[in-house]
């Protein structure tokens, strides 16, 4: 690589990588994404960038790292240059055929921990739609090994996903293939449903982070301009045909929180809303 770099120094590969992160994000960003990238690949913490930056690596070590910089450079997400996201004490297989977790769906777990009281005497069933990645289903069931837990997705590459992260971990989760506008819940007899479903309209994809935009899922992100609320709607007109189901939680668009709240009082449900660590209206519960 000394036709890039002037050598292989330590020292030089940080700098150029600053120097490229750099381009794409602010300054504390990128030096925590590019300590990251020396974790990852060469097993150096932020100490030893220090210590032994003027230390020499191999040629094959440096091209691991300057291949990660040129991607990162491209605005493509940290999470899947590495292949994995951190959720819930777990460092999660992803790719771009799932969303990344963001910590509001860890928010979003802890409350349905704290307020799901199950009768211990009972098989307790949660149904996770729309799983991607298997991130709330597979936390739920660290959590609470004895719970029955779902997670289905229309996305055949996602649930591929999601069981290999189920396989790392050892957490017994069911994947299904469901296309939840289209079919019915899987047969079970499900006390909660979660969903983090799609409910960003597509002209608001522009004011969003390039990164997001130009490499995550579409079909996980969007929804008809027309209706922001339609995963929303039919997972409660489902839930409302399912007797055994008495709650159903949601992670919601800041900006739809009311009318989300209206929808579920119109279908006999009553809600209630909580606000994510940056005082965002971002989940909401529903209970009959």
């Amino acid at each position: 690589m000394n036709h890039i770099l002037p050598n292989n120094k330590i020292s030089t590969l940080k700098e150029f990588s600053l120097q490229r992160v750099g381009e794409v994000y602010d300054v504390r960003e990128s030096r925590n994404i590019v300590n990251e990238l020396f974790r990852h690949y060469l097993n150096l913490s932020s100490a030893d960038l220090i210590v032994k930056a003027n230390d020499s690596i191999s040629e094959s070590q440096m091209l691991l790292v300057y291949k990660a910089v040129k991607r990162i450079a491209n605005k493509e997400p940290l999470q899947y240059v590495l292949g994995k996201a951190y959720f819930f004490g777990m460092d999660m297989h992803v790719s771009p055929a799932v969303l990344i977790p963001r910590p509001e769906t860890e928010e979003l777990v802890r409350w349905m921990l704290d307020t799901i009281k199950p009768n211990n005497h009972s098989v307790y069933s949660v149904l996770d739609i729309g799983t991607g990645s298997g991130a709330i289903a597979l936390a739920l069931k660290k959590a609470q090994p004895n719970w029955n837990v779902c997670g289905v997705d229309v996305s055949q590459e996602a649930l591929q996903i999601a069981q290999r992260n189920s396989t790392e971990f050892q957490l017994e989760v069911e994947w299904r293939e469901v296309d939840i506008l289209m079919e019915d819940f899987p047969e079970g007899n499900w006390n909660t449903i979660v969903s983090n479903p799609p409910y960003i309209t597509v002209s608001e994809g522009s004011k969003m982070r390039p990164s997001v935009v130009e490499h995550e899922p579409h079909l996980a992100l969007f929804v008809p301009e027309n209706d922001p609320l339609l995963f929303y709607r039919r997972i409660l007109e489902l839930a409302n045909n399912c007797e055994t189901v008495k709650q159903v939680f949601f992670e919601i668009h800041e900006n739809y929180f009311n009318e989300t709240l209206i929808l579920g009082q119109s279908m006999s449900w009553k809600g209630e809303l909580k606000n994510d660590l940056q005082g965002k209206p971002r989940m909401i519960y529903f209970i009959k």
